[in-house]
C-alpha cells in the first residue's frame, strides 16, 4: 500500500471518506487473520496496520506461539509494533531483506 506521508493530514482538511476506506480495508485484513489481534491495532493509521499485517501473516508456526504467549502475558500492555519480533521484522523490511 502507497500512500504519501501528508495523506491523513490533507484529508483531515479535506474528504475523509477515502482515509476512512483505507481504514476500513486494513482492519478488515487484519480481522480476517487466524490469530488474535490486540484491539490497540485498530486505532492505528492504514499503513501500520499494514505493515503489522505483513509482519503477521509471514510469522512462522514458532514466531506464532512466542506472539501468543507475549498477548496472553501481557495483555492489555502488549503493543505489537515495540515487540522485539516486529521490530527486528521491521528492520529487515525497511532495509528491504524480507518480503512483506
Amino acid at each position: 500500500m502507497f500512500l504519501l506521508k501528508n495523506t491523513k493530514t490533507y484529508l483531515k482538511k479535506n474528504d475523509r471518506q477515502p482515509y476512512k476506506q483505507l481504514m476500513d480495508h486494513s482492519s478488515k485484513m487484519l480481522s480476517n487473520l487466524d490469530i488474535p489481534i490486540p484491539e490497540n491495532v485498530f486505532s492505528y493509521s492504514p499503513q501500520q496496520q499494514d505493515l503489522i499485517y505483513k509482519y503477521l501473516v509471514q510469522m512462522d508456526e514458532s514466531q506464532k506461539q512466542t506472539y501468543l504467549i507475549a498477548k496472553d502475558h501481557l495483555e492489555t500492555s502488549f503493543n505489537i509494533v515495540k515487540s522485539n519480533g516486529y521490530v527486528r521484522w521491521f528492520s529487515e523490511y525497511s532495509k528491504g531483506g524480507v518480503s512483506g
